[in-house]
């Protein structure tokens, strides 16, 4: 029986034409084609129950321990500015201070979160002190799966981050939705994350877009089942690696004695000792007056040392590395690398780089040990 007697369309990916057969997905049609060799069905999710809460039918509970946990945190953080005078933290968190004092008191029960419900999205986020901008109704007419697993990705790494929760007992971060008519599915800017209605308004329409985009080596790949993860996490990525940037400068603090420029050694010696010897950080080190420069050392140091730990592990050059394991997107700068290496680590089975980026934020301090 000839193709177009099943019912089907032809479509062209990669400069392949492909048929796709009536109910059909984009990934089994290409699969299925045989002219894609790289394209596999992707692993099973091994993501950490702990690390990652399970969305089902867009709901989630969040235990009376966990809840706790992160009272305790922002309690302490929040105690310790406001005993320093930190004004600005008491008027912008001193109403939430006091209500997590009531509740710690009270006792923490588990919560359930319909995040089918705007409301429950907010309320969830919000514990993380991230607000979602909804004034137009935007964010409403996300799809609402997408728009749960987008919510529950920010509310797992935002916690599982040291770095993100330090800059979150100052400041508000941000969610919203937003119209481009370009190729933008999501955006990030410093402390605010953008979702496009365009293409988050249907599943499977972002499912194609990912898939397509794994034929024409733009996407590196995550685990089977969080195809659609890949690009909030992505976004989060972005997120991470600015933060972490801000969170690792704590041990540089300068100090200036007669003309002369030198680190606080008190801060300096509190810098684990897993990244002192890190290429770029040991530079930084070395040059306590070269601002502008060691700004640029901290945040190269992201990309760089996961690479060398791949060149030693598997003996390969930098340039083989990149080849082997970056889509050419992350190819593009060193920020989008990582935020694409950020995705891969954390969605499923992960590739050497992406293993290596996640460890080594974990070493420096930057994201969670389970």
């Amino acid at each position: 029986m000839a193709e177009n007697d099943l019912g089907g369309v032809w479509r062209t990916i990669g400069g392949r034409r492909v048929f796709i057969k009536d109910g059909q997905d984009l990934a089994t049609a290409m699969r299925e084609s045989g002219k894609f060799g790289n394209i596999k069905e992707k692993e099973e999710d091994n993501s950490d129950n702990k690390e990652f809460h399970k969305l089902e039918n867009g709901k989630m509970t969040v235990s009376a321990s966990e809840q706790e946990e992160i009272a305790d945190y922002y309690i302490n953080a929040w105690e310790k500015r406001i005993e320093k005078g930190d004004y600005f933290v008491k008027s912008r968190f001193g109403e939430k201070y006091e209500n997590l004092l009531k509740q710690k008191e009270e006792g923490f029960k588990d919560k359930n979160y319909d995040l089918n419900r705007i409301e429950d999205c907010k309320e969830l986020l919000d514990n993380l002190n991230w607000q979602i901008y909804d004034n137009d109704g935007k964010f409403e007419r996300l799809d609402k799966d997408l728009r749960a697993e987008a919510v529950q990705q920010i509310y797992d790494i935002t916690r599982n981050s040291p770095a993100i929760m330090e800059n979150t007992e100052v400041n508000y971060f941000f969610l919203q939705a937003d119209r481009y008519g370009n190729d933008t599915i999501a955006e990030t800017q410093y402390g605010k994350v953008t979702l496009n209605v365009n293409d988050y308004y249907n599943k499977k329409h972002l499912e194609d877009i990912y898939n397509e985009g794994i034929s024409n080596n733009w996407f590196v790949g995550v685990g089977k089942g969080n195809e659609t993860k890949e690009f909030i996490t992505h976004e989060m990525g972005h997120v991470q690696h600015q933060q972490t940037c801000d969170y690792l400068k704590k041990y540089f603090q300068i100090e200036i004695n007669n003309d002369e420029t030198s680190w606080n050694k008190e801060a300096l010696n509190r810098m684990p000792e897993s990244i002192k010897n890190v290429k770029e950080i040991k530079e930084a080190i070395s040059k306590p007056d070269d601002y502008s420069g060691n700004n640029k050392r901290i945040k190269k140091s992201f990309t760089e040392e996961p690479i060398r730990r791949v060149m030693k592990n598997e003996g390969l050059s930098r340039k083989e590395v990149i080849d082997k394991y970056v889509s050419d997107y992350g190819k593009r700068d060193s920020d989008e690398m990582f935020a694409e290496m950020f995705a891969n680590g954390l969605l499923g089975k992960p590739n050497s780089l992406g293993k290596e980026t996640i460890n080594y934020l974990k070493d420096i301090g930057g994201y969670r040990k389970w």
